[in-house]
């Protein structure tokens, strides 16, 4: 678990204290910390009550996901602030943060298995030189994609870190902590650079071991998911920010992939695999053709 339950403390005393805060304007940081924790340790123990997932660190990722977006639902969407032409707003604050985790939790938990597993990676030994829908899929793409569609996608990826700070303006809890925020930021930005980028040991890879296109794509694609699961990189931050951080930067690569396809849907069909990873590989390898 990210956060560790305090001790004497119940799950309804963690509610009563989140719908007392809910009617505030503002925070201080200390209370939107705590808010933040404590939907992390509701949501965390409502999906082990259902049995929702078969891997605990399934149940981590989600409380810490899940926590993000009702956080941002209770204090700091725009739209709570907004009014429409009668002076109503146009979203009424929450008076129960419980029941709206209830309501939610179940589609939220088929959403989650739907975006961050149903998505078989390949292992090499699946695989062959004759045939690999992922090497002709990313060929095709490559070889087809019109002239806008890669200038766009090409412009997009030069501005990730837009991307990041959007997703962790409307996400993060810790927002108006200007340091920590800055300090996620920043690790998140190293750890997708960390997980793009080729070591020398990847590039001999290519180099040495692998002759056919075929090959090298198969080669990336083992390469990119070992690096997305290890690229966590840690800036100013204790070390019990690590699972955030895992799963922050997982859910920007989701973005990003989300966000390419988009760019490329009206020009061509490109398979769920290739898409996730559309955006490592024109970052880090565009010189695949080379080696």
């Amino acid at each position: 678990m990210t956060f560790q339950k305090p001790k004497n403390l119940t799950y309804v005393d963690m509610c009563k204290y989140i719908d007392s805060k809910v009617p505030q304007d503002s925070l201080t940081d200390d209370e939107a910390s705590l808010c933040y924790e404590y939907l992390y340790h509701i949501i965390y123990m409502l999906a082990i009550k259902q049995r929702y997932f078969h891997k605990e660190e399934y149940y981590d990722e989600f409380a810490i996901t899940l926590a993000g977006d009702v956080f941002h639902r209770l204090f700091t969407h725009p739209k709570l602030t907004e009014v429409d032409d009668n002076g109503q707003p146009l979203m009424p604050k929450l008076k129960s943060c419980l029941n709206y985790i209830k309501a939610i939790l179940y589609g939220r938990k088929v959403a989650f298995e739907q975006k961050s597993y149903s998505q078989k990676y390949l292992d090499m030994t699946e695989l062959n030189d004759e045939y690999s829908p992922l090497a002709t899929s990313f060929e095709y793409m490559r070889e087809n994609l019109s002239f806008t569609p890669k200038t766009h996608v090409t412009l997009y990826l030069e501005s990730i870190s837009k991307t990041v700070h959007l997703y962790l303006e409307t996400h993060c809890p810790y927002k108006n902590q200007h340091l920590i925020f800055k300090n996620i930021y920043l690790s998140c930005m190293l750890s997708i650079l960390n997980g793009i980028i080729l070591t020398p040991n990847d590039y001999e890879g290519l180099t040495e071991k692998y002759v056919t296109q075929d090959a090298k794509i198969r080669y990336l694609y083992k390469v990119y998911k070992y690096n997305k699961d290890n690229c966590v990189c840690l800036y100013h931050l204790p070390q019990y920010f690590k699972n955030y951080i895992t799963v922050v930067v997982r859910q920007i690569f989701t973005v990003i992939g989300d966000e390419i396809k988009e760019l490329c849907r009206e020009d061509i069909s490109i398979s769920e695999d290739v898409l996730m990873n559309i955006s490592l590989m024109e970052i880090a390898g565009r010189e695949i053709n080379d080696h």
